[in-house]
């Protein structure tokens, strides 16, 4: 079924006519699989992606929790979507939101600051999309409504460029020998680091990744002091960015 958003105004709104996205939709559709209930897409071979607010029904290789992305693992060869940089992608350019039961036409609206801000698009889309443009390939996964997860992001989860963190209430990504701070949960009060901290160290210990920092995180015995060599506003400082638990009060 082809749905489109509201057209613009035009002198003679019978002369106007959607784009036809389906010959992407004819090339694209098998990039589209399920694990269980939950509708995916497939970024490679082994691996796919989806967005859900709620825990699949089935088993998965890795969670987001403030991106709210899975990343499901294949036992058969999938057939993956050719991803398209959103530093490509133009406000007003015509995309395509793509299931296995539907393509809605829409038009690119806000392109985020950032690869792992939200997009938006004119018009409704569905969860676990695939948005893309007349080219057939992928800007993005949508997340309902009229937003999408720019392609960017998506490979950085899939290859563990990206990681969120629930004790640091932060989403930190791949820098130059280093992590960097890209979001900071606005429900987590606590938080001691901010976006844009470039860390380098772990109570003294180098980390120049995300899965560095990730290791070096879970081999901490002692969690309520975990000091940061940081990077802030042009100046380096020492923090310990784990908030101290609060000890119940005696009565």
């Amino acid at each position: 079924m082809l749905f489109a958003a509201d057209a613009p105004i035009v002198a003679n709104k019978a002369e106007f006519v959607y784009p036809d996205f389906s010959q992407c939709y004819e090339k694209n559709k098998a990039s589209i699989v399920y694990f269980g209930n939950t509708r995916a897409i497939a970024l490679s071979e082994k691996y796919a992606v989806a967005y859900s607010k709620e825990k699949p029904s089935v088993a998965y290789a890795k969670y987001d929790y403030l991106s709210h992305l899975y990343l499901f693992e294949s036992q058969k060869p999938l057939i993956p979507m050719k991803l398209k940089a959103t530093s490509e992608l133009k406000l007003g350019e015509w995309l395509g939101s793509m299931t296995d039961k539907s393509i809605v036409a829409v038009n690119a609206a806000k392109i985020g600051k950032s690869a792992n801000e939200f997009f938006e698009f004119g018009g409704i889309g569905e969860v676990n999309a695939i948005v893309g443009g007349l080219c057939c390939e992928m800007y993005g996964l949508g997340v309902g409504d009229k937003f999408f997860i720019g392609s960017e992001a998506l490979e950085q989860f899939m290859q563990g460029k990206m990681a969120s963190f629930a004790e640091l209430g932060v989403r930190v990504v791949d820098g130059n020998e280093s992590v960097v701070v890209d979001f900071v949960d606005p429900n987590f009060k606590e938080a001691r680091l901010k976006v844009g901290d470039k860390i380098t160290l772990l109570n003294g210990k180098k980390v120049s990744n995300v899965n560095e920092f990730s290791e070096a995180l879970k081999s901490f015995k002692d969690l309520s002091k975990v000091s940061a060599q940081i990077q802030r506003d042009n100046a380096w400082i020492e923090e310990n960015i784990l908030a101290p638990k609060v000890s119940p009060k005696k009565s």
